[in-house]
């Protein structure tokens, strides 16, 4: 990891004495569905205990990214990527195929326990420009950084609870299209913290 954040910052040094014809900046600003964050929270979580837990999806947001991103070269480029993802899930007593006659009866759609966690990433990222005309650019990336983790839960007859944990975070974007001048929109397909698919506005200058 330390080694990328410094194959990044002599980039952003050389891309700082290119010439001036060449330089070319660019922010997003987008939103994504189906981000790793969200689609794999609380997989394995109640695996082994006796509350079914359920994704709470009225209640999740984003991934909601923005990135800025500098041209060292026509054809590559180096930025940094931020976003913010909510995503919460919600338990209940977990339901056997055969309930015992004799256990208490319990309330199986009664909600007995929340957690709602936050994703707070940052990135570096890493682009090359496929095709890069005055309008239309076609591009991939990739991104790999921290992000930390806000979680805030409770249970049934237990006090809440509230910690924050720090990880990896990556981002793979397999192909992007951007089309416009100085105003533009695009979109993206790819894997991780963005989202399978990702997009918004674009303002290049």
């Amino acid at each position: 990891m330390a080694t990328f954040f410094r194959i990044f910052v002599v980039c952003l040094l050389v891309g700082a004495g290119a010439q001036a014809q060449t330089r070319s900046h660019t922010v997003r600003v987008g939103y994504g569905v189906a981000s790793v964050q969200r689609e794999f929270n609380g997989f394995f979580k109640g695996l082994f205990t006796g509350i079914d837990w359920t994704r709470n999806r009225g209640r999740e947001f984003g991934p909601l990214a923005a990135s800025y991103s500098y041209a060292v070269t026509p054809n590559f480029e180096v930025g940094l990527a931020l976003s913010y993802t909510q995503a919460t899930l919600q338990g209940r007593h977990f339901q056997p195929d055969q309930p015992d006659p004799t256990a208490p009866a319990l309330d199986y759609d009664k909600v007995i326990a929340q957690e709602k966690s936050r994703f707070y990433a940052m990135m570096p990222i890493v682009q090359y420009n496929w095709l890069h005309t005055h309008k239309l650019k076609l591009y991939s990336g990739v991104a790999l950084g921290r992000h930390f983790r806000k979680i805030d839960s409770w249970q049934e007859d237990r006090e809440p609870r509230s910690e924050t944990v720090h990880r990896a975070a990556f981002h793979l974007n397999a192909i992007g299209f951007q089309y416009g001048k100085r105003v533009a929109g695009y979109a993206e397909f790819g894997l991780g913290f963005h989202g399978v698919l990702n997009g918004g506005v674009a303002l290049t200058w």
